[in-house]
């Protein structure tokens, strides 16, 4: 099974932005019941949604030959919580890219509410390494459209 924080992706410039939403599911929001915090969506799954935009960018841009791993996170702020039938939207804004990698800064938002922001370090990767390259490419048609 493949955990899967992005249903749809809204918009992308190659190496320079990404824009991604997730609608939260039962399961998801009920994750933190144990802990005494009903119907939240976890917040470091919040961050999450901004690693899949990030490797989503990465896998786009690069027509489907590198994949973004995390290198870190830097600055990370929890600013509010989400839950039940919210719709998060998550913007990746590329700063800086080499050869290597990339760093970029995201924020994920239910609405007008921001849930979490940071900035995040990407090392490249062989798509072909981790995954199958035309599998992906079945799977952004089905987020975004044809690739």
């Amino acid at each position: 099974m493949r955990w899967r924080f992005v249903d749809r992706i809204d918009r992308w410039e190659p190496w320079r932005s990404i824009a991604v939403r997730k609608a939260i599911s039962l399961e998801e929001y009920s994750v933190l019941d144990r802990f005494g915090r009903r119907g939240v969506f976890p917040e470091s799954l919040a961050i999450e949604i901004c690693v899949q935009a990030g490797r989503w960018l990465a896998v786009r841009s690069s027509e489907f030959r590198s994949l973004a791993l995390l290198a870190g996170l830097f600055a990370l702020r929890f600013e509010g919580e989400a839950g039940i039938g919210d719709v998060l939207v998550a913007r990746l804004a590329v700063t800086s890219r080499d050869d290597r990698g990339f760093e970029a800064t995201g924020d994920v938002s239910a609405g007008e509410r921001r849930i979490a922001a940071g900035a995040f370090a990407f090392e490249l990767a062989d798509l072909g390494v981790y995954d199958d390259p035309d599998l992906t490419r079945g799977w952004w048609r089905e987020l975004h459209g044809a690739a």
